[in-house]
């Protein structure tokens, strides 16, 4: 391993004794730092269902960051009002909170 293993806590756990370092992707391929493409066939939860960098999330995030970031929960913001209507709008009105206020 290299000496960035040193730098990593213990749970950044790597597979392999050289790990690659990704710089970019799209869709289902990514490349390393020194340019060299693999497809993807061991991504993460999002990057299975959704690749890299598809231009429809990209343009989402950057949307939502140029609106605001971040913030705690004891606030309401749109995206989450929308996700609670839309998530009561799949479960037929019958999605309820444990515990939350009626």
């Amino acid at each position: 391993m290299g000496p960035e293993a040193e730098l990593l806590f213990p749970a950044v756990a790597h597979y392999y004794r050289e790990p690659l370092t990704l710089v970019r992707g799209r869709g289902s391929w990514v490349v390393d730092s020194d340019g060299r493409e693999y497809l993807d066939l061991f991504g993460g939860i999002l990057t299975v269902s959704l690749g890299h960098a598809q231009p429809e999330v990209v343009e989402a995030i950057v949307a939502q960051a140029q609106a605001l970031c971040h913030t705690s929960t004891l606030y309401h913001t749109p995206a989450m009002l929308a996700a609670a209507h839309r998530y009561q709008q799949l479960t037929d009105g019958h999605l309820r909170i444990p515990g939350a206020a009626t």
